[in-house]
């Protein structure tokens, strides 16, 4: 879910140096998504607890993620406010 959700590899960053060649940071991120919510479903199965929590966490997890969480509409309500903020900081110098 988290890998079809997540926005593509920029290309046009500054490469990274690496032994298989030359990498965008991003790229290497990438790999990394999604642990954080394997982790957090596993947990209760190695604290030795009934496995039906995480089903249930898992069920969670998913309704959580697929509810609509829009981050490309949280990223355009971050770059207003900060153009409302930089106007306000124009406002304070003059």
């Amino acid at each position: 879910m988290r890998w079809q959700t997540a926005k593509g590899v920029d290309f046009g960053v500054p490469m990274m140096a690496t032994a298989a060649g030359a990498m965008p940071p991003t790229l290497i991120l990438n790999l990394l998504r999604g642990f954080d919510v394997v982790t957090l479903i596993t947990v209760p199965i190695l604290l030795g607890l009934d496995p039906i929590w995480s089903l249930a966490l898992a069920l969670v997890v998913a309704l959580f993620l697929r509810s609509g969480f829009n981050t490309e509409e949280l990223q355009e309500q971050a770059k207003e406010q900060k153009e409302l903020l930089a106007a306000e900081k124009a406002k304070r110098v003059n």
